[in-house]
């Protein structure tokens, strides 16, 4: 079928998919406004929502016609600039859509919401989204994957949607709220309109996976390997670097031919391989069974290649993992010294097309081609360039679904060191030789973790050819901490393992842990910054989640959100005061009451009275002008006037901060004793400002804008927070339970001592930091029991977490401070002694540092 014909087909499902969910959209949107009208705090947002839903009543069949008239000018439009080389001359796909410019977005693309409502479309079409932007990418024959070029991206729903409200001409409050609401509202029939859509696709043959182009010779391939190459191989190069960037990331080295090697180089007959193998898993000298016989343990005459000349296991480790220190016996070991010594010798070419045709038939359930004149095939390429990076990207994508991943004792397979020596004839250096050997090791560590359970273990099993390729490709795998996939897989572990206390809440993170495995099948390491996007979806989902799911920890979270928004506020409220005080003569006692009591009275009656609070902020330069001398007899008599008012709003906020009476008439006293003073017939001229004057110096104060949630409270100021967040409580009636470090601490006899103690603590509260994120077990040894629960939310200045514990339905409120100190003092503990991947790198240092001590 043409493509033109299989786009239109598209389109067709595409607009069908939409239409129906835009016939029930506005009712469903009334619904929503409906309901949204008790849960708004304030009488006038529930005025706005009533006032749209009205609205939204009036304007329905109007609407409904908008949205379908509006997407099939916009698909018009989209179908024309998809791919610059696409140009469709079918009349079905060129109506005029003049008045409807798909490419003059600014007022669209420059409105938040406009960004927020696409955003939340792509965030639940998910993987369809993805697929189908590489469906298209496939259809068009391009090798980048371009979402602006996808033309049923969901910046075309956003736009018809906005397009649709706009045309009511309505205020921009009524035109946010409901163009919010009917996108939030859709988002139910986002997932359903693409999976539709790529359906449509893929009933064509128009798959959700890209292949790879050759167009070169084997000799062509990779220039660096040859002292001569034409320009046709260097443009070919070129276009394989540009297409695929993760291929440009990794500099293979040339690999001599093996005939010119010198037998001393294949390594050090001291050291073993397998010996690592069985210290890892605690083995004596025994076969590993349910592994191949090609694998078996090899006798001690024989070692990898990359540990040629080389006496310090531990540390070439440590330097690969990037935690290399320095070395007891002098040396510094690094890859670079490596890679310096002679290549071992590689298998041939016969060999290594023999082991791609080898793995094929164990791992992949596609068919191994036996046309002779068929178009080159995918894996006829890979015969061609003997890759190892494309071969293990091959081999993960089309794994077969049925593939036995546990061995005969019912242990999950280490597939990498099965296959080993396959694995090695593709290898183009000795570097690639040591990744391979270092991932099966760090296998053997995860697949036999005791923290995970066997599903999970199943799971990471049947992603070993991806983590490979991944390792061979971006070194910081092995190296970063902070590497994406890395914190992938350590968020999954530690997550699971954290929320076991909560049943309902880990069923919804199990499914989302499959959907997360379930696109990694689907994609390898050639799709752009694929594990940063799960990761990043995946983070957000666990803290949504976590901070969502019970009521009391929901409660929480908002109330400590409220607390800093106090606290903030009345800083900002006193700061401002307090500038304008600084430019006038007041008397400091009365100074202080204005810039702290008064404060707190004006922030209570904003969150009670709002009227109340223009008053009260109102009569701060009124009160300050009203103890000044008075230059005339106008502003005597004016003070006269005033004063009734004055002292009914002074008492006014007087009874919000539940003073005594006694407080009450001291200040009152004082006041009155200042105005009898002033209202004296002047003795001389003063230099006392006017009531205008005053006004104007504290403008800022009255004009004081509204503060919003954000990071930036000082850790420092967290007891200053606390003390609005049990006000908060005490409001709500919410338990909760603060655990606190003793402010008491041992002194230091040593001085010498302090700057290593300081740096150890530093060290250890850094590596703590690193830990804190929604999801993470701990154990609370809380009222002589231990608890075990995970961290439910982390507040975003690291000021305080809520931990959610087994068997306690009230969160548990902790500073940071206080974390620390617990986990210094072993009353708060991670469960896992490091993350995943950490504990796997730990457990190899430690294996290849028993086996040197054996060894010496």
């Amino acid at each position: 079928m043409a493509l033109v014909e299989i786009l239109s087909s598209a389109r067709r499902e595409f607009f069908n998919a939409f239409q129906n969910a835009a016939t029930t959209l506005v009712p469903r949107t009334v619904e929503a406004l409906f309901s949204k009208v008790n849960s708004e705090n304030s009488p006038i947002e529930q005025a706005d929502v009533v006032r749209a839903q009205l609205l939204l009543q009036e304007h329905r069949h109007e609407i409904e016609l908008q949205l379908t008239k509006n997407m099939q000018q916009l698909l018009d439009r989209s179908m024309e600039t998809t791919y610059q080389n696409f140009r469709p001359n079918l009349s079905a796909l060129s109506i005029s859509a003049d008045n409807l410019s798909l490419l003059d977005s600014s007022a669209f693309e420059s409105s938040l919401r406009f960004n927020e409502v696409t955003q939340l479309f792509r965030n639940v079409a998910e993987q369809e989204l993805i697929d189908l932007n590489i469906r298209i990418a496939v259809l068009f024959g391009q090798d980048d994957i371009r979402e602006r070029e996808n033309p049923f991206r969901p910046y075309l729903i956003t736009r018809c949607i906005f397009l649709a409200v706009e045309s009511l001409r309505l205020t921009q409050e009524m035109f946010s709220i409901l163009a919010m609401q009917l996108g939030e509202t859709l988002t139910v029939d986002i997932p359903g309109i693409y999976q539709q859509t790529n359906a449509e696709l893929e009933k064509h043959g128009v798959h959700a996976h890209l292949s790879l182009k050759i167009n070169k010779s084997a000799e062509t391939l990779y220039p660096r390997s040859s002292s001569v190459g034409t320009p046709q191989n260097i443009v070919a190069s070129q276009q394989i670097n540009n297409a695929f960037p993760a291929f440009n990331q990794f500099d293979f080295p040339a690999v001599e031919d093996a005939r010119s090697l010198p037998p001393s180089s294949i390594g050090n007959p001291s050291i073993n391989i397998d010996q690592l193998f069985q210290v890892l898993r605690g083995r004596e000298k025994t076969a590993f069974s349910g592994y191949s016989p090609s694998v078996a343990p090899q006798d001690n005459s024989s070692s990898p290649a990359w540990l040629a000349n080389t006496s310090d296991l531990p540390e070439l480790l440590r330097k690969t993992f990037g935690q290399s220190r320095p070395s007891q016996r002098g040396r510094d070991f690094d890859l670079a010294s490596q890679q310096a010594q002679p290549e071992a010798p590689l298998p041939s070419a016969e060999m290594a097309q023999s082991a791609i045709r080898g793995l094929v038939e164990r791992f992949s359930h596609l068919p191994v081609p036996v046309q002779i004149n068929a178009a080159p095939s995918e894996l006829d390429e890979l015969l061609i360039e003997k890759d190892l990076i494309r071969t293990l990207g091959y081999l993960h994508l089309s794994m077969k679904p049925d593939l036995s991943i546990l061995n005969d004792r019912g242990d999950v397979r280490n597939l990498i060191r099965e296959q080993r020596e396959a694995f090695s004839a593709l290898a183009r250096s000795t570097e690639e030789l040591m990744i391979i050997d270092v991932l099966a090791m760090l296998f053997e560590s995860i697949l036999f973790d005791d923290l995970l359970s066997k599903e999970l273990r199943e799971q990471l099993g049947r992603l070993q050819f991806l983590l490979l390729q991944l390792a061979l490709s971006d070194h910081t795998f092995l190296s970063n901490q902070h590497q994406a996939a890395r914190l992938l897989l350590n968020r999954i572990a530690s997550v699971l393992l954290g929320t076991q206390h909560l049943p309902a809440t880990q069923r919804k993170i199990e499914e989302e842990i499959s959907r997360v495995f379930k696109t990694l099948s689907r994609h390898d390491c050639r799709v752009p910054e694929l594990f940063e996007r799960i990761y990043n979806r995946f983070d957000t989902f666990i803290s949504t989640e976590l901070r969502t799911q019970d009521k009391f920890i929901r409660r929480t979270v908002k109330s400590i959100e409220e607390a800093q928004i106090r606290y903030l506020r009345a800083e900002q409220t006193s700061s401002l005061l307090m500038g304008g005080l600084a430019k006038l003569d007041v008397p400091q006692h009365f100074a202080n009451f204005l810039a702290t009591e008064w404060v707190r009275a004006i922030n209570i009656a904003e969150r009670t009275e709002p009227s109340l609070a223009s008053h009260l902020r109102a009569l701060v330069p009124d009160l300050i002008w009203s103890i000044q001398p008075k230059n005339s007899q106008d502003e005597q008599s004016q003070l006269s006037a005033l004063l009734p008012g004055m002292l009914t709003d002074l008492r006014r906020g007087i009874a919000m901060l539940d003073w005594t009476q006694f407080k009450q008439n001291a200040l009152l006293n004082w006041l009155h004793e200042r105005h009898r003073g002033v209202l004296l017939p002047a003795q001389e001229f003063s230099t006392a400002k006017t009531l205008a004057q005053i006004r104007e110096i504290f403008l800022n104060f009255l004009e004081q804008p509204a503060v919003v949630l954000s990071d930036s409270i000082e850790k420092n100021k967290y007891h200053e927070v606390e003390k609005h967040l049990h006000e908060v409580l005490a409001e709500l009636q919410l338990n909760v339970v603060f655990v606190e470090a003793s402010k008491t601490q041992a002194p230091l006899t040593n001085e010498d001592a302090l700057p290593v103690l300081m740096t150890q603590e530093e060290s250890k509260s850094s590596e703590i930091q690193q830990r804190l994120y929604s999801g993470a077990p701990i154990e609370l040894a809380i009222d002589n029991l231990i608890k075990r629960g995970c961290i439910a939310w982390v507040n975003p200045n690291m000021s305080n977490l809520i931990l959610s514990l087994n068997q306690q339905a009230e969160p548990v409120i902790i500073s940071d401070e206080s974390f620390s100190h617990y986990s210094g003092n072993g009353a708060l503990t991670f469960v896992e002694n490091a993350p995943l991947i950490d504990r796997a790198v730990q457990a190899v240092l430690k294996s290849a540092e028993i086996l040197e001590k054996q060894a010496g």
